[in-house]
């Protein structure tokens, strides 16, 4: 009997297929739940909660600072900005001697005319910047100190302060300027050849303020590009 209703019983299923069960929907709440991100936990910055915060120790309270991490230079050139900027590249560019700067003698102080467009361009940066103050440097070979060895003044005393009044009345305040004649005491070249001498005939521009040398963080290098 079991044996005669096994295929029956079979027959049976084939006949009828089990039902389709209906797939469940996820939720709304499921759904969300899927695509909501993962929280990401931010520190809050010690300038946010700190107001006297100074993380890179220039003196400027970060909430202030635009470089946080970075100590400020104090030059001259945009202090209060928090951030270790160069001395622009004009302002660099001036320091050392006056290439091309002449005199109508070697031991007058009458400039020559072809220098003045050239003084007339140092002028126009001093004014531009007028945080920098400098000293103008005066120097001669031996040969030209031998010729005014017993005069009572040294002549490029004068020759510094004939640069200095002509710097002034371009606009430079006057405060900002000293000049200084050394005669041949300070010599980058020898005194035995005609070149040599001629190097050491020289006006050299040296900043006295802001005192960037004073600061690790400061440099004449100018800005990079």
């Amino acid at each position: 009997m079991a044996r005669r209703l096994l295929p029956l019983l079979a027959g049976l299923a084939l006949a009828c297929p089990a039902a389709d069960v209906p797939a469940v929907a996820p939720t709304t709440s499921a759904i969300e739940a899927a695509e909501a991100p993962t929280p990401v936990i931010v520190e809050t910055p010690a300038a946010l909660t700190d107001p006297a915060a100074d993380d890179d120790d220039d003196g400027i309270a970060a909430r202030d600072d635009d470089c946080p991490a970075e100590p400020e230079c104090v030059n001259g050139i945009a202090d209060a900005d928090g951030c270790p900027d160069r001395v622009p590249e004009e302002v660099a560019a001036l320091e050392g001697t006056i290439e091309g700067l002449e005199f109508e003698h070697r031991t007058k102080a009458t400039l020559a005319r072809d220098s003045l467009p050239l003084l007339e361009s140092v002028a126009a940066v001093l004014v531009a910047y007028p945080e920098l103050e400098l000293e103008i440097q005066a120097h001669e070979d031996t040969v030209t100190a031998d010729q005014h060895r017993y005069m009572s003044a040294r002549p490029t005393q004068r020759q510094a302060e004939a640069v200095a009044d002509f710097l002034i009345q371009k606009g430079v305040a006057a405060e900002r300027i000293q000049a200084r004649g050394y005669g041949e005491d300070r010599p980058i070249d020898t005194n035995e050849t005609k070149e040599g001498r001629r190097h050491n005939r020289r006006v050299d521009l040296v900043f006295t303020a802001p005192a960037w040398r004073d600061d690790p963080n400061c440099g004449l290098s100018p800005a990079a590009p």
